[in-house]
């Protein structure tokens, strides 16, 4: 009994940890350029590609074997879609193709990392 909820709890903690994670890059995604703040050195498409990439890795390391990679990497490109439009209405912020494109360069090697990682040995 004791290992079950053990295993419950895990489950949860690290669900919870990566909903904040989505909840983080979309708060840093739609907040005015003053607040955001910056890695020095790194260009947007650089912070979007590392974003997106922990959040594939975090993502598919969590899911289900059952849900295959692609549809892990179309969610979350279509999350980093959503939060790009959303940048119209935020001010000072644009939508960037090129943010875009890494974010989904960066799911997609994510997920493929974890799911190379995580897959049977034979």
């Amino acid at each position: 009994m004791r290992d079950w909820l053990s295993n419950i709890t895990m489950q949860h903690g690290t669900a919870l940890a990566i909903a904040g994670c989505y909840v983080a890059v979309a708060g840093l995604s739609l907040v005015p350029e003053v607040y955001r703040p910056r890695v020095p050195g790194f260009s947007d498409a650089i912070e979007h590609l590392v974003a997106y990439l922990v959040l594939g890795m975090a993502t598919a390391t969590v899911m289900r074997p059952s849900i295959q990679g692609p549809v892990l990497i179309m969610a979350i490109v279509a999350f980093a879609g959503i939060l790009e439009i959303g940048q119209k209405l935020v001010p000072c912020r644009d939508a960037s193709l090129l943010d875009f494109g890494a974010g989904a360069l960066g799911a997609a090697i994510g997920v493929s990392i974890s799911r190379l990682v995580r897959a049977p040995q034979a």
